[in-house]
């Protein structure tokens, strides 16, 4: 009994590895596949913001007195940057924690059927040592002993199916 239960733990804890091992690496490489593509808007955004700064150097140099119109291009790309640094930062932060959230979710999907299963070959363990505890210690005197008491108690009505 005990090496049943042993059994039935070692299979699955072999299920929760199993699914470790494979669930884990494609989760990994979710997550490695959106940190590349958001470094590399980043990226995008920094060399956006670079060619802007240039831009604005430029526009110094030929238009040195219209100081505010500058200053408002400067704001503006400034923003843009912040923004578009802020969004990927969201969006990556947002789409980790779907992930983890699915794969929480599967863990624990996958873990309440390991446990359900266990359950049930407990219990047909059980019945099926019970089972064999009774035929083992039936004898026909106890059968007979047991269809007279029932044959009583059906004569007695004590035992009547009730519709």
């Amino acid at each position: 009994m005990i090496l049943q239960i042993i059994f039935s733990v070692v299979n699955f804890l072999l299920i929760v590895f199993l699914l470790y091992k494979v669930g884990g690496p494609k989760v990994s490489q979710l997550l490695r596949a959106k940190h590349e593509e958001n470094r590399l808007a980043l990226e995008a955004a920094e060399t956006a913001q670079a060619e802007a700064a240039k831009e604005l150097a430029s526009y110094r140099d030929r238009l040195a007195n219209v100081d505010a119109e500058l200053a408002e291009i400067v704001s503006k790309a400034k923003q843009v940057a912040t923004q578009a640094a802020s969004d990927i930062h969201q969006n990556t932060e947002a789409d980790a924690a779907r992930l983890k959230q699915h794969a929480e979710s599967e863990i624990a999907r996958e873990k309440a059927n390991a446990q359900l299963a266990i359950r049930q070959e407990i219990m047909r363990q059980a019945v099926a040592a019970a089972e064999a505890e009774m035929r083992r210690s039936m004898n026909a005197d106890t059968q007979r002993k047991l269809v007279a008491t029932f044959i009583e108690k059906v004569g007695d009505g004590s035992c009547a199916i009730k519709l």
